[in-house]
């Protein structure tokens, strides 16, 4: 009994270091310089931004960006300002949702389409938590926003991103859910913050 324990310890020991392994090796592939579809051949689905009146086909608008259903039940919907999400899919070092949030943040949109993430500066800090968990989503920047069209777009394209990966997450803003939320702030709301 006390040798099936033992091995039991050994391989929980096995088990563990293997997880914080893998981990740090796709922590080290997201850090590489090197452009994901050189590394691997994954790709991962993101929103982008089509603005009201802008030369997009609403009907065929989701087939002229070359997205295909296949892994996720998203639709294109509409947000204020008249604008309309689109999901694409793109190149990704690894699936976890901090390598999408990175690859989102440098990706260079489609004609007729906005990536305000890309477009305003934000990037990506981290993000904590486990799968089942909350999770906190940690964003850098200081977006210059140029009205609430500009928020709207903005929030609603991270929020729809992380929500394809994660349903329950907290978002913040350079260390700040309040931060995230105040970029609303030209609605008169949040007049407490700077």
């Amino acid at each position: 009994m006390k040798r099936k324990s033992h091995s039991i310890f050994w391989l929980l020991i096995v088990i563990v270091l293997s997880a914080v392994l893998l981990s740090k090796l796709e922590d080290w592939q997201e850090s590489r310089p090197v452009k994901p579809e050189v590394i691997l051949n994954t790709t991962a689905t993101i929103i982008l931004v089509a603005y009201d009146g802008e030369a997009i086909d609403r009907e065929e608008g989701v087939a002229m960006v070359g997205y295909e259903n296949e892994d996720f039940a998203v639709e294109r919907s509409e947000i204020g300002c008249g604008d309309t999400l689109i999901p694409i899919r793109i190149p990704v070092v690894s699936t976890r949702l901090k390598s999408i949030l990175n690859a989102l943040a440098e990706y260079e949109s489609l004609q007729g389409l906005h990536n305000p993430v890309n477009e305003k500066g934000v990037s990506v800090k981290h993000v904590s938590g486990r799968d089942g968990e909350k999770i906190i989503v940690e964003l850098l920047g200081k977006p210059e926003l140029g009205g609430m069209c500009d928020a709207e777009r903005l929030k609603s394209q991270i929020e729809e991103t992380v929500k394809l990966y994660q349903e329950n997450a907290q978002i913040h803003l350079n260390g700040s859910s309040e931060e995230y939320e105040c970029m609303r702030n030209v609605f008169g709301r949040c007049t407490n913050m700077q």
